[in-house]
């Protein structure tokens, strides 16, 4: 059996490097990791770094109030939202309105078996969800705002 290592979430915050892709499960404040994101907002705020993150999920990361996926609401820290629900977070919903970072947004139920997918090393996922409706590629493709410059489908 496999000994698993606990660490605590500053020592988490500092394996994140620049550029790097997150995601987090749960659903509303429910199973987010508060404490790895608080501990990354400190980080970030003290140092200027991790920066140019990726961060994904498919069910909304917050409350409305500041907690969850809010930390990482500041200008530099994240430069692209691959998200499947923004109305609990809008310091997140506000940097993507203002041009300030790339944003999508996905079916939730896509996303999740997207995560599914991978973590069982398969392919992908087909899915006739979203076709006709902004999710489609020929519609723009998830993506929300006007620097979005890359195609996820």
């Amino acid at each position: 059996m496999r000994k698993v290592k606990i660490i605590t979430a500053d020592v988490a915050a500092n394996l994140i490097k620049d550029n790097d892709t997150l995601t987090s499960m749960g659903f509303v404040a429910c199973a987010h990791p508060e404490a790895l994101t608080k501990a990354l907002e400190k980080r970030f705020l003290e140092t200027g770094s991790p920066k140019n993150l990726t961060y994904t999920y498919s069910a909304s990361q917050g409350n409305r109030t500041g907690i969850g996926a809010e930390h990482l609401a500041h200008e530099g820290l994240l430069k692209r939202l691959i998200i499947g629900h923004y109305q609990t977070v809008p310091a997140l919903a506000r940097l993507a309105v203002d041009n300030k970072i790339e944003a999508y947004n996905f079916s939730q139920g896509t996303m999740c078996h997207m995560f599914r997918a991978m973590a069982g090393r398969k392919i992908g996922v087909f899915t006739g969800i979203g076709l006709h409706t902004f999710l489609d590629p020929r519609y723009g493709g998830g993506r929300i705002n006007d620097i979005v410059n890359r195609r996820y489908c």
